[in-house]
C-alpha cells in the first residue's frame, strides 16, 4: 500500500519534502529548549520550530482532541481566549491559533493556558499533511490559516458528560460565533464571555434529524445573501414543525381512542394541525424557550417588512413570522433595496431565535 494512503488513515504527520524527496512523520519535544524537532526515520532532526512562548508539556497529547473553528467576527481579537464549558463541566479551552505564538494577551504567562498551548502545537504538528518545497522553509503557522481558531477538548472531562458527542454542540458553538466552515456567525449577538463560555448541546430530542447538524456544519455558515439565509432559517423551522404535527397527531389518535364517540367535535383539532401557522404558534409557545426580548425585537422587525410591503399584520411574532415567509415565497419579486435591508436585519435576529429554538426544543 502507498506509504502517503496509510498516513492519511492514520492520521500520522506527514510533511513531504520535494527538494529532498522524502517524508517525516516524527516529532518530538525538548523541553528545556521549549522546541519542536521534526525527525526523520532515524530519528536526526530535520527541523526546528520554536513557539514564542515558554510552553508547559505536563498534559499528554494522546488525552486531547484538536478541532478547527472558524470565527471572523470583529470582537474576536486575539484576546477572546476562553475556558469552555457544557452543562457546567469545563471540556476544553478555546482560542485564536494566533495566541499559541504570542506574547502580547493577557494569558501569555497563564499556567492552565500555557498547557493548551502546547497541546495545540503538537496536535497541530501531529494531524498536519502538506508538501512544501523544502524543510528549511517549514514554518507551521504558515500552514493554516491565520484566522482559525482551535478547540482543544479533554477527553476525559467530556467523558463524563452523558454521550458528548462534538457534533451535538455544533449549534451551540454556532451561537458563540464559532463555526466548522465559512466564517463563523458573522450575525451572532454579541454578548460579554468573561473567561469562559459556556456551550449547550442541541435538544436530545432532535437527535433523530441529522440534517439539522448539517445544515449548521455545511450551509448555513456559508451563506451571506439575505434571501437564501432567510429560507434556511425558516427551514430549520419547517423541520421542527413536522415534529410538532407528529407530537400532535399522536396525541390527537390517543385521546379519539378514549373518546370516539367525540370524532365530530375533534374534527376542528385535526384542523388546527394541518394549518403551518397554528404549528409555529405551537412550535414557539409550548415546545420551545425563546428569550421575551428577541422574541419582541423579532415581531418588530416582521411588523416593520410587512407594514413597507402593505401586508397584512398580525399581533403576534408567530403569525408575522409566517407572513413574512409567505411574502418570500410569493411575492419575494416586490422586494426593493429598503426591503432587502429590512430582511438582512430580521434575518439577523431570527437566525438567534432559530438556535434558541434548537436548544430548547422538548415535546415532553
Amino acid at each position: 500500500m502507498d506509504i502517503r494512503n496509510i498516513l492519511a488513515r492514520y492520521r500520522i504527520m506527514r510533511i513531504f519534502d520535494k527538494c529532498e524527496n522524502k517524508i517525516y512523520t516524527k516529532i518530538n519535544y525538548e523541553k528545556l529548549e521549549n522546541c519542536f524537532c521534526i525527525l526523520d526515520d532515524n530519528d536526526n532532526i530535520v527541523c526546528d520550530v520554536y513557539p514564542e512562548i515558554k510552553l508547559d508539556s505536563d498534559y499528554k497529547p494522546g488525552n486531547f482532541e484538536l478541532k478547527i473553528l472558524y470565527n471572523d467576527r470583529q470582537d474576536c481579537t486575539e484576546e477572546s481566549i476562553f475556558q469552555v464549558y457544557a452543562e457546567k463541566q469545563r471540556i476544553g479551552w478555546i482560542f485564536p491559533i494566533q495566541a499559541i505564538n504570542s506574547k502580547e494577551h493577557s494569558y501569555a504567562e497563564n499556567a492552565y493556558f500555557l498547557k493548551y498551548a502546547y497541546i495545540a502545537w503538537y496536535l497541530l504538528l501531529d494531524c498536519l499533511n502538506v508538501e512544501i518545497e523544502s524543510m528549511d522553509e517549514f514554518d507551521l503557522l504558515n500552514q493554516y490559516d491565520d484566522g482559525i481558531s482551535i478547540l482543544i477538548l479533554d477527553k476525559e472531562n467530556c467523558d463524563k458528560l452523558d454521550d458528548f458527542e462534538f457534533d451535538k454542540y455544533v449549534i451551540g458553538l454556532y451561537q458563540k460565533g464559532y463555526s466548522v466552515t465559512g466564517k463563523g456567525n458573522l450575525y451572532a449577538d454579541s454578548s460579554d464571555r468573561s473567561k469562559r463560555i459556556n456551550i449547550k448541546r442541541q435538544s436530545t430530542e432532535l437527535d433523530d434529524v441529522p440534517y439539522l447538524i448539517e445544515l449548521f456544519k455545511k450551509q448555513i455558515p456559508l451563506e451571506n445573501n439575505d434571501i437564501s439565509r432567510f429560507y434556511l432559517y425558516y427551514q430549520v423551522v419547517e423541520i421542527l414543525i413536522s415534529k410538532v404535527f407528529d407530537k400532535e397527531f399522536s396525541k390527537f389518535i390517543e385521546e379519539l381512542k378514549d373518546t370516539t364517540e367525540k370524532l365530530f367535535d375533534k374534527k376542528e383539532d385535526l384542523g388546527h394541525m394541518s394549518n403551518e401557522k397554528w404549528r409555529v404558534r405551537k412550535l414557539c409557545n409550548d415546545y420551545c424557550s425563546i428569550d421575551t426580548y428577541l422574541k419582541s425585537c423579532l415581531n418588530d422587525k416582521c411588523t416593520e417588512m410587512l407594514n413597507y410591503t402593505k401586508c397584512k399584520v398580525y399581533d403576534n411574532m408567530e403569525d408575522n413570522l409566517y407572513q413574512v415567509r409567505c411574502l418570500m415565497v410569493h411575492r419575494m419579486y416586490i422586494l426593493d433595496e429598503s426591503a432587502e435591508q429590512m430582511l438582512h436585519d430580521l434575518d439577523n435576529i431570527f437566525l438567534d431565535v432559530v438556535i434558541q429554538l434548537v436548544l430548547s426544543y422538548s415535546a415532553k
